[in-house]
This record gives C-alpha cells, structure tokens and sequence, in this order.
C-alpha cells in the first residue's frame, strides 16, 4: 500500500507540464506535503516493523548460514535435510519478499528527484525555488523506506549485503573445513622449498626439515 501511494505521487508529479510548474508552485509544494505525509507514515510503521525485519533477517540468515554449514560439512542426514531445508525455504522467501518490497519502496520514494532536476529554477519564482529546493533536500538526505533499529535501511544494496555475507561465509567454510591439506612454513628450515605439512608431523608450527629426515 506504501508503495502504491508512493508510485501515485510520482505520477501526479511526471504529469504537470514543467512550463506550467513555473508559473504555479503550490501544485509541487501539494505533492511535497504529500511525500511528506508518507514519510511520516513510513515513520511511524517503522517503529513496529523494525523489530520484525531484525527478527526475519538475523533469524532467516543463521538459518541459512547453519544449512550451508551443514552441507559443506556432510553432517545432515536425509531427514535433517527435508526438514532444514522447509524451514530455510521459509526464510529465503520471506526474506526476498521484505527485500524486494522495501528496496521498491526506497527507490519510489526517491524518484521525483529526476524529475525536479529538471526544473529550470532561474525562470520560477522565488517562492517556487525554495519550495523545490526544500523537497530536494528531503529527498536527497536520509534514505527513506524501512530501516533496522537505524542499523541499515532496506534499499538495493541490502541484496549486495545478503549475498556478500553469504558467499564470505561460503569460502570461509569450504577453506577450513575439516580434513583440508593445510600446509605451513616451517620456521627454521635449511630448505625454505621443502613444505610441512600435517601429514608429515604432528606439530607441524615447530617442525623442520632435519625432524622430517629424521
């Protein structure tokens, strides 16, 4: 419903002749006080939606992160798989639904910026320009759209992020996963090309290349 009206007022806005703008200014300063309208509602529905988006996002990606633990690791059987994988479908779809519609939302309620760029403020009075100029500086300030307890706000980028933690987490895992070949530097070798590994000694941090021909 945000996102509709928010779409509505782009629309009321993209449809005044620019011409016709110039010469009367209250029709923007109508539409502003109605942007201004929904970022107050946007406000105020954060108040309560914070504490649901943290829940969905901290909740849905450990979900996440344990099943791709799990996985990489081989420690699942076929019914920890069925029913780690409903819950984790679960929290993806959640969790691309809230995204998607508060990047939507953010990316609406930014757009009539395009739009009063291309107003040629020299020809408008000067009531006009600072009407224009104080519906630019909202919109070009803080992002507007659903946040987390102020920690991020819900916008393009939060995609990028989800994916970013995601995939570091993905090669940190496969890198240290159990029964890798880790392979060290011994310290005090007379033979830097000769490389310890775990295989060749049990301690292989103080291991050297006279202990390994030994």
């Amino acid at each position: 419903m945000l996102k509709i009206e928010a779409n509505a007022i782009v629309e009321s806005l993209e449809v005044q002749p620019i011409e016709a703008l110039k010469e009367a200014p209250e029709v923007i300063e109508n539409i502003r006080l109605r942007h201004a309208d929904l970022c107050h509602v946007i406000s105020r529905a954060n108040q309560f939606l914070s504490h649901i988006l943290a829940a969905f996002y901290g909740t849905g990606m450990t979900c996440i992160l344990l099943v791709i633990h799990g996985l990489i690791n081989n420690e699942f059987t076929i019914a920890d798989l069925v029913n780690m994988g409903s819950l984790s479908f679960s929290f993806v779809f959640y969790l691309v639904v809230i995204t998607t519609t508060g990047a939507a939302l953010n990316m609406k309620m930014h757009e009539p910026v395009d739009f009063l760029f291309r107003l040629d403020v020299q020809r408008m009075t000067g009531k006009g320009t600072e009407i224009v100029s104080t519906f630019l500086s909202r919109l070009q300030g803080a992002p507007i759209g659903f946040h987390v307890y102020n920690l991020f706000t819900v916008d393009t980028s939060t995609v990028m992020m989800i994916c970013g933690t995601i995939l570091t987490y993905v090669l940190v895992i496969v890198q240290f996963k159990p029964g890798a070949n880790v392979q060290c530097c011994a310290s005090s070798s007379t033979d830097q090309a000769l490389p310890v590994t775990l295989a060749n000694t049990q301690y292989p941090a103080y291991a050297n290349t006279t202990d390994i021909e030994t």
